[in-house]
């Protein structure tokens, strides 16, 4: 249903990527502008040369800016959509089951939720796929010898990042089960504490409350678990090649790359890949699972 939402508006993608082109403008650019702003302007004593080079850059992100607007405009023409395709379905469902109107409400806000969590799906993949791809046409532009050291740690990052997703979805649902189950229990036990004490069941109850208690806290850590393999998959993917940059700092100087084309290759990586990853891992890794689950 998401990829039918996505791709029965074809129009609207091509908008969004239209946009997200322009959009990804800086991180093409940010290297470029403070490699030729060191070495062709003030390490070249021509300051004039380098402010128009980072004038540039500036001028690049107000285009990006622009850009992001339009591309949020584009986002909700097909997000809209999606909401009231799945409320139809939700409320078709609720009627065929006889569910009462708090139901159909709660599924409402269910869907609201589910609406808001495609868009954000939609802007953080977007926008990442374009934010690399400028990064790395950059970098084959500026120092292609660097992309050795920066490929390898970041198809791996993010490789780590996918691969999680399947079970980081399945213990969000098995921790908003677990959750359900435990709100449930508690409010049938608080409506019958009376009878409860009235017949002695008080160790009963309390034992099988522990054990909802303690199902829920399970869940919670084996979520836990499973998230930390984000932060994993951004130290692998993001700041490795970084590391291993400025550790090649010698290698790269002796295939010619000079110390402006070095902190570009930073500038790309801290300023731009780092975020974009960063974007992924946290955006997806709550957004998407929150749609699947």
């Amino acid at each position: 249903m998401v990829w039918r939402a996505v791709w029965r508006r074809p129009g609207q993608v091509a908008r969004i990527g239209a946009w997200s082109v322009l959009e990804a403008l800086p991180a093409f650019l940010i290297g470029h502008a403070v490699a030729r702003a060191i070495e062709d302007g003030f390490a070249a004593g021509s300051v004039g040369t380098g402010l128009g080079w980072l004038a540039a850059l500036g001028g690049a992100w107000v285009v990006a800016a622009l850009a992001a607007r339009q591309v949020v405009l584009a986002v909700a023409a097909v997000a809209e959509p999606f909401r009231d395709d799945l409320l139809t379905r939700v409320v078709e469902g609720a009627v065929r089951e006889g569910q009462d109107s708090s139901a159909v409400a709660r599924a409402g806000m269910q869907v609201e939720l589910a609406r808001d969590a495609f868009a954000a799906v939609v802007t953080t993949v977007r926008g990442f796929a374009f934010t690399a791809g400028g990064v790395l046409l950059g970098m084959l532009t500026l120092a292609p010898g660097a992309l050795v050291l920066v490929l390898p740690p970041f198809a791996a990052g993010l490789g780590l990042f996918l691969m999680s997703l399947p079970l980081l979805a399945r213990r969000q649902r098995a921790f908003l089960i677990a959750d359900e189950e435990l709100a449930a229990a508690m409010a049938v036990t608080a409506g019958g504490l009376r009878d409860i004490v009235a017949c002695g069941d008080e160790d009963r109850v309390a034992d099988r409350l522990a054990g909802r208690v303690e199902a829920q806290a399970a869940a919670a850590r084996a979520l836990a678990r499973v998230t930390a393999v984000r932060t994993a998959a951004l130290g692998v993917g993001g700041w490795l090649p970084v590391v291993l940059v400025l550790a090649g700092t010698s290698w790269l100087a002796s295939g010619g790359a000079g110390a402006g084309v070095i902190v570009g290759m930073l500038a790309y990586l801290t300023q731009s890949l780092v975020p974009a990853l960063n974007g992924l891992v946290h955006g997806l890794g709550v957004s998407g699972v929150r749609l699947v689950a």
